[in-house]
């Protein structure tokens, strides 16, 4: 696909945290939070719940997050994908080049396809925790019923 670094980050609790998701960081662990920002990739995606394309984040005088990161990383384009369930924001992928070089539509189209695919795993993931949930309640249920039957049951 073209790029230098892919990031993914998702909402935890609320936005008032961002957090950057790799192979090692536990679920909203929050070890970089921030809230969504306007003057970021990530921010600008999730806030406006579309496609966010920067050309070259020096040249953008509205991108303020991080610059001394971004010149020290050499990141120049950018490009962040909205998680979207339901038409809430609930996570991002992002996507820097280190040359200024627009991603192209097939590019964008790629990871938007991969962002709906993510979106079905986390929603797949939220349902299946919520349904043992429901199932451990009622096996708790179902054992008290028995031992009152059983109880009520007992010779006198």
């Amino acid at each position: 696909m073209g790029f230098s670094r892919a990031t993914t980050a998702r909402r935890c609790r609320s936005w008032r945290t961002l957090a950057p998701q790799t192979r090692r960081s536990r679920p909203c662990s929050a070890s970089t939070p921030m809230a969504p920002m306007p003057d970021s990739l990530g921010g600008r995606t999730i806030l406006k719940r579309a496609v966010v394309h920067i050309s070259d984040v020096r040249s953008d005088p509205t991108y303020g997050y991080g610059p001394r990161v971004i010149q020290d990383a050499g990141w120049r384009t950018g490009l962040g994908v909205p998680l979207l369930r339901e038409g809430a924001a609930i996570g991002l992928l992002g996507m820097w080049r280190r040359e200024v070089r627009r991603f192209s539509d097939r590019q964008i189209e790629l990871l938007k396809t991969f962002a709906d695919q993510a979106v079905i795993a986390i929603e797949n993931v939220r349902l299946f925790k919520e349904l043992q949930v429901r199932n451990a309640d009622l096996t708790e249920a179902l054992d008290e019923l028995t031992t009152s039957r059983a109880l009520e049951q007992a010779p006198k």
